[in-house]
């Protein structure tokens, strides 16, 4: 009997398992098809299969029950006694599960899940197996192929040339691939945890938030975007990045990003757009023109083209360039011709540059410079033109060959040394040769703009004219053309004198005119020139124009050059001050007597030599570097310093030095103040400080011992004197005790103090006050030591209140110095009275430190002031009169002294004026008189919101107020000269009126008494009386004829 019947057998008489099973149960087992079931008898051997097992092992029931179930296993397992294993671990742990490799019917083979369960009697004893059995090949092959898609996946993102990112909701990243490390620098264990924002560019980290948040917002969307990261080197790499939301995922869960570098190509993209556009934006931004060429046809250009040609693109694109050319060029040739040359010679690969005349489309022509050049586009030859306007550069080389004769003829004229008359016929002179005409003239109008009298006459208007009378003064209103442009206040140009239509004709005699330019000369708004040409053989221009307005306008600063330089000299001549004017080589050209009194030499052993032969050896190299600092910027170096000079006897003098620059020259004015004997008293005193400096009880400086503690310990009798106390008064008391330091001093005095005790090397300066008297003092505090430490304090205490004083005379002085050179240049430049005036009372009360001042300059015959202010806000307003008898003491400043109050408040009776000071706030003033030649010309009044606030300085404003009278007298004398000269205009005007109301009846009376007065006798009488009258009125004419030289004379010695 086999096995298989054996166990039929052996269940029939036991009853069998399979009775025992419910028979449900068994229906539900036996119809599994996914699972193979069946059971084994302790020893292995298949006692129950299900259609399932069928299934999946190939085997039918009645082929396998009663088979060990070994036969489902490879031969190497069942050489290994694995089956047999298997049964034993079921049976010791009631379970065993493994996936494995299981053999079909068909001795193909199967991963399998199994699963062996062992079942036992109720006494422990077992009964046998259940084994399940699925097959699971079909996902083990899944698992393989997705674990070998896994590892292809990780291994493309480990070695992809991107990034790849996931990142949560929140934006931290959970996993970032190797790659980062080759593109950014970083290891991916940097970033876990991190948030990706921390790798982008500030400028970016808005852009790519809003792209994230969207993301995050739209499941399943994706987005691709540009942006920049930084690199762990600190640099920033542009990347190009494509997020995908894939949260719905839940084995990703986040937003799965893509990095690629595009750096490379962003530079390279960057590059080429910058390029195309730099081409292009070249192209049509050029500011010549440019277009291109297929053999003579342009078929494109840029926008400048359009411009240059005065047309669209449709006008010119398909023409060639000689159709915008005219039909011959300059030199004659056909243009046609010459362009086709030009174009074949470049088309040879020969680059060609020459000058045309080409026609815009409006018929115009224009001056152009040509530059072609052979091209290759698309495998085939263009030609590049680019074409320049030279239209502008032509007529500026003409007028730069024309402003050159004209710089050429200024410098002519600014060279030689001439009088005024010789002066303007020169310029006509220029003026008619330059514009080439034959004549000319010029003249200047008067402040009214009503009459022009001539300068000048051209030499030919002089020959050819024949006219009897050539009157030097004309009338505008009655002038003809020449007086439009004074009318119209513009140039007149007439090329075509005779066709003109508003001619009033010539006298006989006249010059014939054929052309004329009128050239009126301005200075603001007024016109105070004329200068007319005639008759040039070609026709006048605005350029012709605009060259004698630049060469009249030069040629008029030549002459007021020459007028102020006179002016300058006489002025500097009657100066108190040593005066030297030198170049920029240091060479002396002038001098006054007052340097030839601090030299004493003659001025002309004195002029042509250089300043630095009368400087003394120790000073030069100091007074060099100064002058070559000043050329290179005057801000370089001081106006005014103190230096030596040696004399003719070799004897040094102590000057205040105070320079300027003349301006528009390289020339420097400089002003000397002696100060030798006030040096050589510093000296002395200098010298008795030493000898007596060692001594305490002798020294005249105050010695002060003091304490560490700052309190005094003794003191020498210097020190007693200095502050008028007793030595019990001193000793034991600190500075600070003794009261008698000013409280801003005393912080000062503690720090200098306080430095000696560190051993720092130090003095401080002081004042104090004893009884009324206010004492500058130099205290200098020595640390004295003992067995290496310090105890005391030697304070050497030096009154210096003369010195303070000296330098505070020093300080007024240059102060002087400025402001008598601000009044000399005022002189020089022909400011007006009030103008010399107000800068000196800006001058004067910036230094004096007062809030209000006035000038009142006095009227004699009206017995009153007018007063002048430089002040914004006044209290009286400027031209106020004021009556003498309003100011205080006026008698006695009239006769020169200078009268002031220290304080209004303390006053019993107020002047009016000072009722208004008080309004003001104002406490004191000044009144000091201004007297030039005994002849009183009004009073600086000066205002101070302090008490006694002038005090300090009326020595000064006494010295100054000297020069100020003598500035306004003179600027007051130019005043009335000019009056007097328009006084006797009139009067000349007059006499002239008078003389034809006497001559016209005379001649009547003559008529009558010839005719009609019978008795002879009479008539000779009347006759006679008639002759009479006659040599009156031929006297008269004579002084008329005097009088008017004596106008011209007065009016040349007042423009001079």
């Amino acid at each position: 009997m086999d096995v298989k019947d054996k166990y039929k057998k052996q269940n029939k008489t036991k009853g069998g398992l399979k009775d025992n099973l419910n028979e449900a149960f068994q229906l539900l087992i036996n119809n599994i098809k996914d699972y193979a079931i069946f059971m084994l008898n302790p020893e292995g051997y298949i006692v129950s299969w299900n259609k399932g097992a069928e299934r999946i092992k190939g085997y039918k029931a009645d082929e396998v029950i009663g088979k060990h179930f070994s036969i489902f296993y490879t031969k190497d397992d069942v050489k290994k006694g694995k089956p047999e294993m298997e049964l034993k671990i079921a049976e010791k742990k009631g379970r065993y599960e493994e996936e494995g490799v299981r053999v079909k019917k068909d001795g193909s083979k199967f991963f399998a899940d199994v699963v062996i369960t062992s079942f036992k009697d109720e006494e422990g004893n077992l009964v046998g197996f259940v084994k399940i059995v699925r097959d699971v090949t079909e996902r083990k092959k899944m698992e393989e192929e997705l674990k070998q898609k896994e590892e292809l996946f990780h291994a493309l993102v480990e070695n992809a040339m991107d990034i790849v990112m996931v990142v949560d909701r929140e934006g931290r990243i959970k996993y970032i691939s190797q790659s980062v490390e080759r593109i950014a620098g970083y290891t991916p264990q940097e970033f876990i945890g991190k948030n990706a924002l921390e790798l982008v560019h500030p400028d970016d980290h808005k852009f790519v938030l809003k792209n994230l948040t969207y993301l995050v917002d739209n499941l399943g969307v994706s987005k691709r975007i540009e942006f920049r990261i930084r690199a762990k080197d600190g640099s920033w790499r542009y990347v190009e990045a494509i997020g995908n939301n894939l949260t719905h995922i839940p084995a990703v869960d986040g937003i799965v990003v893509n990095f690629r570098d595009v750096t490379e190509r962003k530079v390279v993209e960057e590059r080429l757009k910058e390029s195309e556009e730099t081409y292009r934006t070249l192209f049509e931004a050029a500011t010549d023109a440019i277009f291109l060429l297929k053999d003579d046809i342009l078929v494109d250009c840029n926008i400048r083209t359009l411009e240059m040609f005065r047309c669209r693109k449709e006008d010119i694109i398909g023409k060639t360039p000689y159709d915008f050319s005219p039909t011959k060029q300059p030199n004659g040739k056909d243009s046609k011709s010459a362009a086709i040359e030009k174009i074949k010679a470049a088309l040879n690969g020969n680059p060609q540059l020459f000058e045309w005349k080409h026609r815009r489309l409006d018929g115009t022509l224009f001056d152009a410079e040509i530059n072609l050049s052979r091209i290759k586009i698309g495998g085939e030859f263009y030609l590049l033109a680019i074409v320049r306007d030279v239209t502008m550069r032509k007529r500026a080389e003409e007028e730069k060959e024309r402003m050159r004769k004209v710089l050429q003829s200024l410098w002519k004229l600014a060279s030689v040394d001439v009088d005024y008359r010789t002066l303007y016929n020169l310029a006509l002179n220029e003026i008619i040769h330059l514009t080439e005409s034959k004549y000319g003239f010029f003249g200047t109008i008067d402040e009214g703009e009503t009459e022009l009298t001539i300068l000048s006459w051209s030499k030919d208007i002089m020959k050819d004219c024949r006219i009897w009378s050539k009157s030097r003064s004309f009338l505008i209103n009655k002038a003809g053309i020449w007086a439009e442009a004074i009318r119209k206040k513009k140039t007149i140009i007439i090329n075509d004198y005779l066709s003109y239509p508003n001619k009033k004709g010539f006298p006989d005699g006249h010059v014939p005119l054929t052309r004329l330019l009128v050239v009126p000369i301005f200075e603001g708004k007024k016109i105070v020139s004329l200068t007319a040409v005639a008759n040039k053989p070609t026709e006048y221009t605005e350029e012709d124009a605009e060259l004698i307005k630049t060469f009249m306008t030069n040629v008029q600063l030549i002459l007021d050059k020459k007028r102020i330089e006179e002016l300058y000299r006489s002025v500097i001549e009657t100066t108190g001050t040593a005066i030297i004017i030198s170049d920029e080589k240091t060479t002396i050209i002038y001098v006054n007597k007052e340097v030839e009194k601090l030299l004493g030499l003659p001025k002309e052993e004195i002029v042509g030599k250089s300043w630095t032969e009368f400087v003394v050896k120790e000073e030069l190299d100091k007074m060099l570097e100064y002058h070559k600092l000043r050329s290179i910027d005057p801000s370089l170096a001081p106006k005014s310093y103190e230096t030596k000079l040696v004399d003719k006897k070799g004897d040094i003098k102590h000057v205040l030095l105070a320079l300027s620059v003349i301006p528009d020259t390289n020339n420097h004015v400089i002003s000397f103040l002696d100060v030798t004997e006030l040096r050589k008293a510093e000296r002395k005193i200098k010298e008795s400080e030493e000898r007596y400096r060692t001594l305490f009880e002798k020294s005249k400086d105050a010695i002060v011992l003091t304490g560490m503690d700052m309190r005094v310990i003794d003191c020498n009798e210097s020190a007693l004197k200095l502050v008028g106390m007793t030595k019990e008064e001193i000793v034991g008391k600190s500075f600070i005790e003794l009261g008698i330091i000013d409280e801003k001093d005393i912080s000062r005095l503690m720090e200098t103090l306080y430095k000696a005790m560190r051993e720092e090397v130090g003095n401080v300066e002081v004042n104090i006050k004893v009884g009324d008297e206010i004492k500058w003092l130099e205290v200098s505090p020595t640390v004295l030591e003992k067995d290496g430490k310090p105890y005391t304090l030697l304070i050497i205490i030096r009154d210096v209140t003369e010195r303070k004083k000296y330098e505070e005379k020093i300080k007024l002085t240059f102060e002087r110095l400025r402001i008598i050179h601000e009044l000399d240049k005022g002189i020089i430049a022909g400011k007006t009275f009030r103008e010399i005036a107000i800068t000196a009372l800006k001058n004067i009360r910036e230094f004096v430190e007062c809030e209000g001042g006035a000038l009142l300059t006095y009227n004699t015959e009206m017995d009153e002031f007018v007063l002048i202010t430089d002040a914004d806000k006044v209290i009286f307003k400027e031209g106020t009169t004021i009556a003498s008898n309003r100011i205080r003491s006026f008698e006695k400043v009239k006769r020169g002294e200078i009268v002031g109050v220290e304080n209004i408040l303390e006053l019993d009776e107020l002047t009016e004026i000072e009722k208004e000071l008080l309004k003001a706030g104002m406490r004191s003033h000044i009144h000091i008189p201004l007297i030039v030649r005994d002849e009183f010309i009004g009073i600086l009044c000066l205002t101070s919101k302090k008490p006694k606030g002038f005090d300090e300085k009326i020595d000064f404003m006494k010295e100054i107020s000297d020069q100020l009278a003598i500035a306004l007298h003179e600027a007051r004398l130019s005043e009335m000269r000019k009056k007097a000269i328009e006084q006797i205009d009139h009067n000349i005007e007059q006499l002239a009126i008078l003389v034809d109301h006497i001559r016209n009846p005379l001649a009547s009376i003559v008529a009558l008494a010839e005719m009609h007065v019978e008795d002879k006798e009479i008539a000779d009488k009347i006759l006679k009386q008639a002759e009479r009258i006659e040599d009156v009125i031929e006297k008269l004419d004579k002084s008329w004829l005097e009088s008017d030289k004596v106008r011209e004379f007065l009016k040349r010695s007042y423009k001079d």
